[in-house]
């Protein structure tokens, strides 16, 4: 199984449900049914969008009424960023993925030798990757947050 994405259809399904679950808690709609609530939300998801305001654009072009509150609630890039780290801790456990370099080692990443990873976050199979050209940059701590399967030709399994 690969690395879970925002495009995964579970991680959409995970999303939809909390974002109904949100608007739901407004009491704005007592006449539509959760299912064509997750239908419209579903769609709405599929187009992208990065904020609450985008999303609730979307939504306005199906013929919701939108206010302040739902803007506020329906943070699609929140939510769906959530379930991606949510989904991916699963499936580091079920697969039992282990990131094999620790802070200090060098690396490769996007072609950079020399990269040094500053942290490893093993519940999501992540690094934070210092790259010798983010380091002329920025200053100490910064960093690229990379799959482990990325760094030096790790493969998923």
């Amino acid at each position: 199984m690969k690395r879970p994405s925002e495009t995964d259809e579970y991680v959409i399904k995970m999303a939809v449900g909390q974002l109904a679950d949100r608007y739901l808690a407004l009491g704005l709609d007592s006449d539509s049914n959760r299912e064509d609530i997750e239908e419209d939300l579903t769609a709405a998801l599929r187009k992208r969008p990065r904020s609450g305001f985008e999303m609730c654009k979307e939504l306005d072009h199906m013929g919701w009424e939108i206010d302040d509150q739902m803007v506020e609630s329906l943070n699609a890039d929140y939510v769906l960023l959530e379930a991606v780290k949510h989904m991916t801790r699963q499936w580091v456990e079920a697969e039992k993925i282990q990131c094999r370099h620790v802070v200090g080692d060098t690396v490769t990443y996007h072609g950079e030798q020399g990269s040094t990873i500053e942290a490893v976050h093993p519940k999501t199979a992540e690094y934070l990757v210092r790259t010798p050209t983010l380091a002329k940059r920025v200053g100490p701590g910064g960093g690229y947050v990379v799959a482990c399967e990325l760094v030096d030709g790790q493969e998923a399994p």
